[in-house]
């Protein structure tokens, strides 16, 4: 069983925007995932057939070479609280850009 624990290994990795767009149905997001022995394991473990569904999760990052979407791949689990219904939500448009808009100034 996949344990949620502090010391337990993430499969994180990150996506950032494609700035090198060969085709109109190039991806717009572009990045790397570390897999941990753990979450493979767990997956291989969940897998019942031809495939298996994993959760993915994201956050919205910045640093020196630009923004990007941190990722992070897990098993499958249940949905929890939802904390969007008291936080402030983003959107990816306006993410990337208040990037340009800062850029241009």
């Amino acid at each position: 069983m996949y344990k949620n624990s502090v010391k337990q290994k993430r499969s994180l990795g990150d996506l950032r925007e494609n700035t090198n767009k060969t085709k109109p149905k190039s991806p717009d997001l572009l990045g790397k995932i570390r897999l941990e022995q753990v979450t493979i394991q767990t997956i291989a473990n969940q897998t019942g057939g031809d495939g298996v569904t994993c959760n993915l999760a994201g956050w919205l990052n910045e640093d020196e070479t630009g923004r990007y979407i941190t990722i992070e791949l897990q098993p499958r689990f249940s949905q929890r609280q939802n904390y969007n219904n008291h936080h402030k939500t983003h959107s990816l448009d306006s993410f990337f850009r208040d990037q340009e808009m800062e850029e241009a100034h």
